[in-house]
Protein backbone atom coordinates (compact mmCIF):
# COMPACT_ATOMS: atom_id res chain seq x y z
CA UNK A 1 0.00 0.00 0.00
CA UNK A 2 2.90 2.37 0.98
CA UNK A 3 4.42 1.44 -2.76
CA UNK A 4 0.68 2.87 -4.32
CA UNK A 5 0.29 5.65 -2.09
CA UNK A 6 3.84 6.82 -3.12
CA UNK A 7 3.49 6.11 -6.66
CA UNK A 8 0.31 7.86 -7.05
CA UNK A 9 1.81 10.86 -4.83
CA UNK A 10 4.15 10.89 -7.86
CA UNK A 11 1.32 10.67 -10.45
CA UNK A 12 -0.18 13.61 -8.97
CA UNK A 13 2.40 15.85 -8.41
CA UNK A 14 3.53 15.08 -12.35
CA UNK A 15 0.18 16.60 -13.45
CA UNK A 16 -0.12 19.40 -11.11
CA UNK A 17 3.86 20.84 -12.42
CA UNK A 18 4.81 20.34 -8.65
CA UNK A 19 7.90 18.96 -7.22
CA UNK A 20 7.69 16.79 -4.01
CA UNK A 21 10.25 17.97 -0.86
CA UNK A 22 10.81 16.17 1.90
CA UNK A 23 12.24 17.84 5.20
CA UNK A 24 14.52 16.19 7.88
CA UNK A 25 12.57 13.34 9.54
CA UNK A 26 12.33 14.29 13.46
CA UNK A 27 12.35 17.89 13.04
CA UNK A 28 8.96 19.03 12.93
CA UNK A 29 10.40 23.10 12.75
CA UNK A 30 11.01 21.92 8.91
CA UNK A 31 7.42 20.30 8.89
CA UNK A 32 5.75 22.84 10.60
CA UNK A 33 2.19 23.18 8.36
CA UNK A 34 2.02 19.51 8.58
CA UNK A 35 2.81 18.92 12.28
CA UNK A 36 -0.10 21.08 12.60
CA UNK A 37 -2.24 19.33 10.40
CA UNK A 38 -1.33 16.15 13.02
CA UNK A 39 -1.93 17.65 15.69
CA UNK A 40 -4.84 19.21 15.04
CA UNK A 41 -6.20 15.56 13.70
CA UNK A 42 -4.78 13.95 16.82
CA UNK A 43 -6.73 16.30 19.31
CA UNK A 44 -10.25 15.54 18.12
CA UNK A 45 -9.77 11.77 16.79
CA UNK A 46 -8.15 10.83 20.79
CA UNK A 47 -11.44 12.51 22.33
CA UNK A 48 -12.79 8.93 21.30
CA UNK A 49 -11.81 5.45 21.69
CA UNK A 50 -11.71 3.36 18.92
CA UNK A 51 -12.76 -0.71 19.05
CA UNK A 52 -11.70 -1.64 15.91
CA UNK A 53 -9.70 -0.09 12.91
CA UNK A 54 -12.38 0.83 10.52
CA UNK A 55 -13.84 3.19 13.44
CA UNK A 56 -10.39 4.77 13.37
CA UNK A 57 -10.25 4.80 9.66
CA UNK A 58 -14.19 6.80 9.49
CA UNK A 59 -12.65 9.29 12.23
CA UNK A 60 -9.97 9.81 10.31
CA UNK A 61 -12.12 10.38 6.80
CA UNK A 62 -14.49 12.41 8.76
CA UNK A 63 -11.71 14.45 10.34
CA UNK A 64 -9.89 15.09 6.23
CA UNK A 65 -13.36 16.37 4.60
CA UNK A 66 -14.15 18.37 7.92
CA UNK A 67 -10.76 19.89 7.22
CA UNK A 68 -10.86 20.44 3.77
CA UNK A 69 -14.48 21.19 2.89
CA UNK A 70 -16.19 22.87 6.17
CA UNK A 71 -13.29 24.30 8.36
CA UNK A 72 -12.39 27.74 7.50
CA UNK A 73 -8.96 28.81 6.99
CA UNK A 74 -7.63 31.95 8.48
CA UNK A 75 -4.65 31.56 6.15
CA UNK A 76 -6.78 31.07 3.10
CA UNK A 77 -8.72 34.27 4.49
CA UNK A 78 -11.14 32.15 5.63
CA UNK A 79 -12.32 30.13 3.10
CA UNK A 80 -12.02 26.71 3.17
CA UNK A 81 -9.32 24.30 1.00
CA UNK A 82 -11.92 22.57 -0.92
CA UNK A 83 -13.03 26.57 -1.84
CA UNK A 84 -9.69 27.31 -3.04
CA UNK A 85 -9.26 24.28 -4.97
CA UNK A 86 -12.48 24.34 -6.85
CA UNK A 87 -11.72 28.09 -7.85
CA UNK A 88 -14.61 29.24 -5.62
CA UNK A 89 -12.18 31.76 -3.32
CA UNK A 90 -12.66 34.52 -5.23
CA UNK A 91 -16.35 34.35 -6.04
CA UNK A 92 -17.19 33.97 -2.20
CA UNK A 93 -14.75 36.69 -1.09
CA UNK A 94 -16.72 38.95 -3.69
CA UNK A 95 -19.86 38.23 -2.31
CA UNK A 96 -18.66 39.30 1.71
CA UNK A 97 -17.32 41.94 0.08
CA UNK A 98 -20.65 43.36 -0.57
CA UNK A 99 -22.34 42.12 2.16
CA UNK A 100 -20.16 44.07 4.57
CA UNK A 101 -20.10 47.49 2.22
CA UNK A 102 -24.35 46.74 2.70
CA UNK A 103 -24.43 46.11 6.16
CA UNK A 104 -22.47 48.92 6.94
CA UNK A 105 -24.21 51.44 4.58
CA UNK A 106 -27.10 50.50 6.51
CA UNK A 107 -25.69 50.89 9.89
CA UNK A 108 -24.85 54.37 8.72
CA UNK A 109 -28.41 54.99 7.59
CA UNK A 110 -29.53 53.45 10.64
CA UNK A 111 -27.18 55.55 12.87
CA UNK A 112 -27.91 58.86 11.25
CA UNK A 113 -31.77 58.13 11.83
CA UNK A 114 -31.26 57.96 15.52
CA UNK A 115 -28.46 60.61 15.77
CA UNK A 116 -30.64 63.45 14.48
Amino acid sequence: QILLHQWRIEELTEEAWLEQTRGAPYHPQTQGKIERYHRSMKNVIKLEHYYFPWELEKAIEEWVHHYNHERYHESLENVTPADVYEGRRNDILEQRAIIKSRTLNQRKLHNLRFAG
